[in-house]
């Protein structure tokens, strides 16, 4: 007799993903509505992902079972040398260059936020609860931040234990499989970044008085759109 699988939204890991999924933006949102926290708030637990995302990758790198037999359609050149197959193979290797090409881009991008989101919106606003707020949050004394952190590590941690080692995701897995800093499971954070500081840029000049309701608004909007972002391409990734 030939054993059914398991169907997917019967498994516990899968539910598991979409409660921390849920639970995370609840801490979002609880924050944003309840604790008045601003933009820098949202935009930072984003990088922040990002961030840890990179770091699970790199042992999801490290601990692929399957290797590529075909090179990618754009190929990567170091020190004038194409990578070969040999080199995306070797996991060791692939992993420390996926890991140093990811966090230079998330470098820039933690400079533009400290400076820009962090301490330019305000003091262009003159808001001083606004920096404090912000400073806490950068020095990590800022509980609701923390309590978001450790969600999202949770969440991660989860995926590439769950998932990834203990349902055997790494068995069908090559290196080429994790993606890169500008895959789909970060677009928000670019696109919140981008637009959030231009709109904010905007408000500022044309709504200075409702520039905190409307910078409130747009973080949630923001946050519903990751979240309904991340199940959707979770429950994408986990069907394959």
């Amino acid at each position: 007799m030939i054993e059914q699988p398991e169907p997917l939204k019967t498994k516990p890991a899968y539910w598991s993903q979409i409660i921390f999924m849920v639970a995370g933006s609840a801490v979002l949102l609880y924050g944003i509505f309840y604790l008045q926290k601003n933009f820098f708030f949202i935009i930072y637990i984003f990088w922040f992902e990002a961030l840890i995302r990179t770091v699970f990758n790199y042992f999801r790198i490290r601990n692929a079972g399957k290797d590529i037999t075909v090179l990618p359609e754009y190929n990567v050149t170091i020190n004038k040398r194409e990578l070969t197959l040999s080199d995306y193979n070797n996991r060791p290797y692939y992993a420390r260059f996926y890991v140093f090409g990811s966090l230079l881009p998330l470098f820039i991008y933690w400079v533009f936020i400290i400076v820009m989101v962090g301490f330019v919106f305000a003091f262009t606003s003159k808001n001083n609860d606004m920096l404090m707020q912000n400073i806490r949050i950068m020095v990590f004394s800022d509980r609701t931040f923390l309590l978001a952190l450790f969600v999202f590590f949770a969440k991660s941690l989860n995926a590439y234990y769950s998932d990834y080692i203990l349902g055997n995701g790494y068995k069908n897995a090559d290196v080429l499989s994790v993606g890169s800093i500008f895959n789909r499971q970060n677009l928000v954070m670019h696109i919140s970044l981008i637009i959030g500081v231009g709109c904010w840029f905007l408000v500022q000049r044309e709504l200075p008085a409702y520039s905190n309701y409307i910078m409130s608004a747009m973080a949630t909007v923001f946050v519903v759109i990751k979240l309904i972002a991340d199940i959707y391409d979770y429950h994408r990734t986990a069907k394959k």
